[in-house]
């Protein structure tokens, strides 16, 4: 990259007679060479809000016995997200490193074959949701319960496809034309969302499914690479050999999302389930943006890393995600500490006894800094040692939540034990990271 001078680099060229022309050139050129990646922001963002919008209508309208069941329900997609054996993790991978090597028939092979798998992993989502369907029938579940598992068997039929058509928008860089895909999804959500307001509990199912349904509609038009063949077990085989470290860390880093929840949900009642979804609310929106930010800057680090094949020309975006992870994450933090118990009072009072949880949360939320960094570590493949911190860290909820949960503390207990092990976590990835870019290694 050629260097600058100051007075380029603010829009004033020293000699030119007409400065703000050349300035409008510049910010022009900026905006059409980021327009992508501001499209995607924008539709990702907007996904934050109306999903975090969704959570808090059908709080409002639902009971905290009600909510809790869904929440658990919503538990059963969550520890099924490893049926795919990390096909899909190694396509997101590979498109953007051998687009980088320039090898497009390789690239089509491999879309090929993650799209069979999508349909082999739809077939057994939907075995499992009848399984789940007829357990809770024999044993006598309530109806609600019946009833709920509608959306989990879209979600465990759709997710497959929208998952591999994602994978492909994201991993071939095309943020814009997903970018207005998202603003479609978002529409029809936040229509879906006020259904709660009108049938309660059976209006939040509804609302699940929609967003399911027009997640996969918004991405099945106009995808970049489309399956064109029958795939092949060899590139099937290749594919799940990359991604399955980055599955193993996924899927655990998914059951450390869930395992506070997944505590309360073994030790104590739904209503206690309902009231941490208030915590749950707050961890998923904070997180949302470096999750945002890890989206966009994965498939570059990937094409340099195939391009250069050079560990230490990734230090740049270390330092790049770890700065906007913290300039995102520590606002967010303080501000919704500072909002959430005046708003749960006011909007949300049947869900009071969970506000100490929630700020509990806020505080906790701030280790989610690492979440960028550790996008290096899947592109570099020195999976083992993240998947081994994850799993320590998943450990510690479990054993710290579930005896502080039995010993009085309540939901309080399982964001303490989520806390400690999301800043062991976090200083282990960012150290690792750092550590890593600072090294060659081969590609």
């Amino acid at each position: 990259m050629e260097s600058r001078s100051l007075e380029s680099a603010i829009c004033l060229p020293p000699v030119s007679p007409s400065p703000p022309v050349e300035c409008g050139r510049d910010w022009a050129a900026l905006l059409k060479r980021f327009q992508g990646d501001i499209a995607f922001s924008l539709g990702t963002v907007l996904t934050s809000i109306v999903a975090f919008m969704g959570s808090v209508i059908a709080a409002r309208y639902l009971r905290p016995a009600e909510l809790g069941v869904m929440q658990t329900l919503m538990l059963i997609p969550t520890y099924c997200s490893f049926l795919h054996f990390g096909v899909f993790n190694g396509l997101n991978r590979n498109i953007a490193l051998f687009l980088g090597k320039g090898d497009r028939n390789k690239v089509q092979r491999m879309v090929d074959s993650s799209w069979q798998t999508a349909k082999a992993v739809a077939v057994l989502g939907f075995a499992i949701s009848a399984a789940a369907f007829v357990c809770y029938f024999l044993n006598g579940s309530p109806r609600l319960y019946l009833w709920g598992m509608t959306f989990v068997l879209l979600a465990l039929v759709a997710e497959p496809f929208s998952l591999h058509l994602e994978v492909v928008y994201l991993s071939s860089r095309s943020f814009k034309p997903l970018g207005i895909r998202l603003l479609w999804q978002n529409l029809a959500t936040f229509v879906g969302n006020f259904l709660p307001a009108v049938t309660g509990v059976l209006g939040f199912i509804g609302a699940r499914s929609v967003y399911t349904l027009s997640r996969l509609a918004v991405r099945w038009w106009g995808v970049p690479i489309r399956a064109r063949g029958p795939g092949s077990l060899v590139e099937t085989r290749e594919l799940a050999a990359t991604g399955m470290p980055l599955l193993i860390a996924g899927t655990l880093y998914a059951y450390l999302g869930a395992a506070d929840r997944s505590v309360i949900a073994c030790f104590m009642t739904p209503a206690d389930v309902g009231h941490y979804a208030l915590a749950g609310l707050v961890v998923t929106g904070i997180q949302f943006v470096p999750f945002c930010l890890a989206t966009l800057m994965y498939p570059r680090v990937a094409a340099c890393y195939g391009r250069t094949g050079s560990t230490r020309q990734l230090r740049r975006y270390f330092w790049v995600l770890l700065g906007l992870n913290v300039a995102a994450v520590l606002p967010m933090c303080l501000v919704t500490y500072l909002l959430i118990g005046p708003v749960t009072e006011h909007y949300l009072p049947a869900y009071r006894d969970g506000i100490p949880a929630a700020k509990l949360a806020c505080l906790s939320s701030l280790g989610f800094i690492y979440i960028g960094v550790a996008c290096i570590i899947a592109v570099i493949r020195r999976n083992t040692p993240y998947i081994l911190a994850i799993f320590a860290a998943l450990v510690l909820v479990w054993l710290l939540g579930g005896y502080w949960v039995q010993h009085g503390y309540g939901i309080t207990g399982a964001v303490w034990a989520r806390a400690i092990a999301t800043t062991v976590l976090c200083i282990f990835t960012i150290g690792f990271a750092y550590w890593l870019t600072g090294r060659e290694i081969a590609a």
